[in-house]
């Protein structure tokens, strides 16, 4: 990570917009899959491919019901 990056997030940690670096780093990423959706559902995908994550798990995450996800991992 860049030091300008890493002083940003240790910004909103000190200003008291986070509690911690974790948070906004999480913030971060749940921000960048709402406006990429595609990034979501490949994200579960390899998630779950990797078995890092139920079934289950990976279907919630894509944001899909698990019949959809089942068909997504066949492709």
């Amino acid at each position: 990570m860049s030091s300008v990056i890493e002083k940003e997030i240790d910004s909103l940690v000190s200003i008291g917009f986070y509690e911690t670096k974790d948070r906004v780093v999480a913030d971060a990423v749940g921000a960048l899959l709402e406006k990429r959706p595609e990034m979501r559902q490949e994200l579960a995908v390899n998630l779950y491919k990797n078995g890092d994550v139920s079934l289950w798990k990976a279907s919630e995450i894509a944001r899909m019901n698990l019949e959809e996800f089942k068909d997504v991992c066949q492709d």
